[in-house]
């Protein structure tokens, strides 16, 4: 699997990953973009063939229930610690 981790707002980026046939493109809110509008733009930019997966900057369920508001093929819930803690988070989705 080839893919890349984007920090940045450029969703030209994402349109470039799905021409060169990467698998997936991992938008980062935990050390790069801020905006939701942007991540939107990222998902809307990419093809069926290229995954878009979200890192999480909060792990709580208001942002995660934000961030599943726009669709992306998934999550990356960075810091959970262990499988207690998953379990938590999880109950509160």
């Amino acid at each position: 699997m080839r893919g890349v981790f984007l920090k940045t707002t450029d969703n030209y980026i994402v349109k470039i990953a799905s021409i060169a046939k990467l698998d997936f493109v991992i938008i980062d809110l935990e050390h790069g973009i801020s905006s939701l509008k942007d991540v939107k733009n990222h998902i809307l930019s990419s093809t069926r063939s290229t995954k878009v997966y979200v890192r999480v900057n909060n792990p709580s369920s208001e942002n995660i229930t934000q961030i599943t508001e726009l669709s992306p093929d998934g999550l990356v819930i960075p810091n959970i610690q262990d499988y207690n803690q998953w379990k938590q988070l999880k109950s509160r989705l």
